[in-house]
């Protein structure tokens, strides 16, 4: 990798928020959505399947992954087909079971 590319992405990741922070909004916003009271913070102590115990609709996840995509460009600068690309990772790894 040259010098040039590579003091572009330093240049790059550095200007960018924690994406920790922003996934935990995403997570919070994902919860308040469905409404259920619970946060990023009271999950991570969970050791089981908690996800399937969490329900929202279509309508709901929709809603949320809207929502996400703006956060995701407006906060890590993205275009938006790579923050839809983003989200569905993260439906994909953290969204609550669609009923």
């Amino acid at each position: 990798m040259c010098v040039e590319l590579k003091v572009k992405l330093i240049i790059m990741f550095a200007n960018m928020p924690n994406r920790y922070d922003v996934s935990k909004e995403i997570f919070n916003k994902m919860m308040e959505i469905a409404g259920y009271k619970e946060r990023f913070e009271d999950m991570v102590l969970e050791k089981d399947e908690w996800y399937l115990r969490y329900t929202w609709t279509k309508a709901k996840r929709d809603e949320w992954y809207d929502w996400g995509v703006k956060l995701i460009m407006k906060k890590l600068k993205m275009n938006k087909k790579y923050a839809e690309s983003q989200m569905a990772w993260f439906d994909l790894a953290y969204g609550l079971k669609e009923i």
